[in-house]
């Protein structure tokens, strides 16, 4: 298992079978920590991500950061906030019968978790939780958060693009659920075509946010799936929350009008809420 952190992020690479790929950003108070203490969570978090897969097994752990080796190898050190992320790696190990072991990987072989933590992260963002409650409100209760992360998850459940601790599935456009699940949807904007394409195919429930662009296809799709009219967001910087250091894709453009789309519900709600933050 490769791992490596960067300022933004962190990723893994478990190399068995036909791999496993493990991601996600750090919050405000990591992206404040050591660069030792990032790397050595992300062996936890890579661990915990992996854990239906190494259980019972035994486990090599590759980092390019000779500290977060050696914190794993002596389980702990000098420093007591790694010794006490040493001690939740070892703790996890032992709970689920895996036997660790961590080598030092020269940095310009570890091209594939590095790559996975320096991913953009212009994706990686919050809607404020006002909005969503307001949302939940007249649509809801919503079950899963469809394009969300543990960082943005605003549902207890969610889909993430690539495997992290807490997620319920990976990459939500693969999904067979659709269906069953009252789906809130935040994605990106590229993706709104294949989005709709999938809710239409499951025959889905689903709260999709999107901007006014009635060049897209998708624009004119999201008005002949509503049979509602949708819900005026405020502007984006009222309830775009960034959780990166790149810039919101929401954000780039001010003139944007965000809108909440309700598709497939027979309830007739004409809102429009600019006042709930």
């Amino acid at each position: 298992m490769t791992t490596d952190a960067s300022l933004e992020g962190w990723g893994s690479n478990l190399m068995i079978e036909s791999g496993y790929q493990a991601q996600g950003f750090w919050d405000l108070d990591m992206m404040g920590k050591s660069s030792n203490h990032r790397e050595i969570m992300a062996v936890h978090l890579s661990l915990i991500s992996f854990l239906p897969n190494i259980k019972g097994k035994s486990v090599q752990v590759l980092t390019d950061n000779v500290s977060t080796a050696a914190y794993i190898n002596f389980q702990g050190g000098l420093s007591l906030e790694l010794s006490e992320v040493a001690t939740k790696i070892w703790s996890l190990a032992l709970r689920h019968n895996i036997t660790i072991k961590a080598k030092h990987l020269a940095g310009h072989l570890n091209t594939v978790a590095d790559g996975l933590s320096r991913i953009p992260g212009q994706y990686e963002w919050l809607m404020h939780r006002s909005l969503f409650q307001y949302l939940n409100a007249v649509w809801g209760p919503h079950s899963i958060d469809r394009f969300a992360s543990m960082n943005t998850m605003l549902c207890p459940r969610y889909n993430s693009l690539y495997l992290d601790p807490f997620t319920c599935g990976v990459d939500a456009l693969h999904q067979s659920d659709w269906a069953t699940e009252n789906n809130f949807v935040n994605a990106p904007i590229r993706l709104l075509d294949r989005v709709l394409e999938t809710i239409c195919s499951q025959e889905a429930y689903a709260t999709v946010i999107a901007l006014a662009w009635r060049a897209k296809t998708w624009y004119q799709k999201l008005k002949e799936l509503s049979k509602t009219p949708p819900i005026r967001l405020p502007q984006a910087s009222q309830f775009c929350i960034p959780h990166s250091i790149a810039m919101p894709e929401a954000l780039k453009n001010h003139r944007w009008a965000w809108y909440a789309w309700r598709i497939k519900t027979d309830t007739l709600v004409t809102l429009v809420c600019n006042d709930f933050i």
